[in-house]
């Protein structure tokens, strides 16, 4: 008998589960206008533009940045900053 039950019950679930998904499926065609019009949009690239200016000769100039200056690479951190962290001595 409880067999029975459970059986109605998931054949219950199962119908309703179905009945859902039958309600919202949607009936009408769709448009293929907007898929189109996203196709017609799409431009090529344009190809990359070659800089006019000259670039600014490297003698003279700082490797390393500053905080007034800039440079080619950032700034280092100073060893100082580094914390080193010893453990407590063993007993």
């Amino acid at each position: 008998m409880k067999n029975i039950r459970v059986a109605f019950c998931l054949l219950a679930v199962g119908g309703a589960f179905l009945a859902g998904v039958a309600g919202r499926a949607d009936d009408k065609p769709k448009s293929l206008d907007k898929p189109k019009k996203v196709v017609e949009r799409i431009t090529p690239a344009q190809p990359p533009k070659e800089s006019t200016t000259r670039k600014p000769s490297p003698v003279g100039q700082r490797v390393t940045s500053t905080s007034k200056e800039p440079g080619y690479k950032p700034q280092q951190k100073s060893p100082e900053s580094k914390k080193i962290v010893v453990p407590p001595p063993g007993k």
